[in-house]
């Protein structure tokens, strides 16, 4: 019974903590098309007395979250923004010469460029997982203890009580 509160428990608080991620990143101004908000899922696994939780998400939230620095353009890159800026409806020719020119302004000052700040509403574009986690433990251990205090208080000690009352009959 206490297990099951557990894995609620941490189930609730990582659904928060993506949420709280999912709104970082937006105001970083990371939400081209929503598939990285929409990619993050929780799991929270119960195996042997011991629960493991987890979040996942796209690959690109590593990309997004830290600063990168290239030495050269690389096709990967050119691609990815090409396919970028097609998507914000720029044609083919304009989307690679948008691409090619925004890679090699990424070779020279890094990745986020400093006119990406222009889309953020808090000043920051990297270090959203290190913002939203960074005292994640402290809280989730506040968390779990309430989630525990709860359990003990609403059935572990009533049940006590009738216990100790069937048995002082």
């Amino acid at each position: 019974m206490l297990e099951a509160k557990l894995v609620q428990a941490i189930t609730e608080s990582l659904a928060g903590s993506v949420r709280e991620l999912q709104q970082e990143l937006d105001a970083q101004g990371h939400r081209n098309t929503g598939a990285l908000n929409s990619s993050m899922k929780v799991e929270v696994i119960a195996r042997n007395g011991s629960v493991l939780g987890t979040v996942s998400a796209f690959q690109r939230l590593d990309y997004v979250n830290r600063r990168v620095f290239q030495r050269r353009v690389t096709w990967a890159q050119v691609r990815g923004l090409t396919e970028y800026f097609r998507s914000k409806g720029l044609s083919e020719k304009e989307a690679k010469s948008a691409a090619w020119a925004t890679a090699k302004k990424q070779v020279t000052e890094g990745s986020p460029t400093r006119g990406s700040y222009a889309y953020s509403s808090n000043g920051r574009r990297t270090n959203a997982i290190e913002t939203v986690y960074g005292d994640y433990g402290q809280r989730l251990v506040r968390e779990l203890g309430e989630a525990v205090t709860i359990f003990l208080r609403s059935e572990f000690v009533p049940e006590l009580n009738a216990t100790i009352a069937s048995n002082g009959r």
